[in-house]
């Protein structure tokens, strides 16, 4: 069920990541070059301790090719400990893109 929320995952140990993307029309102005976007991630820790997110490193190459970085301490400010046992956090972040680009992830656990 929670796969047709969250239609893109990716799973290292016992951490899965899920993502969903949302284009948001009110906020955009194609005609001015400006597309808006919504990243609602899900973390997920089916291990048996506890993790916390240290830091994340996102490379986002748009549909022209340019490539961006945007790495930092945890997300949204914090870096959140993430309790065993199939529990989860959620956050969301908004972007201003091109009309498509790609994301590639990475994170840093403790």
């Amino acid at each position: 069920m929670i796969d047709s929320f969250f239609p893109f995952s990716a799973t290292t140990g016992p951490i899965t990541v899920r993502v969903a993307v949302s284009y948001l029309p009110e906020q955009s102005h194609p005609a001015l070059g400006r597309w808006f976007w919504a990243y609602h991630v899900r973390i997920e820790n089916h291990g048996e301790v506890a993790t916390q997110l240290i830091s994340r490193h996102w490379r986002i190459s748009d549909g022209r090719g340019q490539e961006s970085e945007v790495e930092g301490e945890g997300v949204v400010g914090e870096q959140p400990l993430i309790l065993p046992a199939g529990r989860s956090i959620m956050y969301r972040a908004v972007r201003c893109q091109r009309p498509k680009a790609r994301w590639w992830a990475a994170m840093r656990w403790r």
